[in-house]
């Protein structure tokens, strides 16, 4: 039951509980409990790893396989440009570089890492004023970066 602070008023406390401590045996059975759910989790993380290696194994997959046909369709026709710096390097950001994200090959990607596609808040300015540019890199071990450039 609640307790009213007055009788004209629809504010409520909730009734203060006072927890008893644990007896030896309820701890000891605590302790049992959560020994058995680390033992699960791990046995649950050994799973997903293997199964993830697994995967790796076997190769890219074929969305993947697509991704990559873009890529490299985008390096013939000139709008992805190779360089030899490195992921580190090309993710910076300075004065002309204003945002920069690694694993991102074309526009599509990048308006997807923005609420609304780039429409609307935070990050819309990049896609709305024509002082920033787009600029699509490969770092040398094959990495797409996406750069957006301030002009000048």
């Amino acid at each position: 039951m609640v307790k009213h602070s007055s009788r004209n008023s629809s504010f409520a406390l909730p009734r203060k509980v006072k927890r008893k401590p644990p007896t030896a045996g309820e701890s000891e059975q605590n302790r049992l409990k959560k020994e058995k759910a680390r033992q699960e989790e791990k046995v649950k993380r050994e799973a997903k790893e293997a199964r993830l290696a697994e995967e790796a194994a076997r190769g890219p997959s074929k969305k993947e396989l697509k991704r990559l046909a873009r890529r490299q369709k985008m390096l013939a026709d000139g709008k992805l440009e190779q360089t030899d710096k490195t992921v580190s390097e090309l993710t910076e950001t300075g004065r002309v570089v204003v945002f920069a994200r690694e694993n991102v090959q074309d526009e599509v990607e990048l308006r997807e890492l923005f609420p609304s596609q780039g429409t609307a808040g935070k990050g819309s300015e990049y896609f709305m004023q024509s002082k920033y540019y787009f600029k699509y890199v490969l770092a040398k071990d094959g990495t797409p970066v996406a750069q957006i450039c301030k002009k000048p």
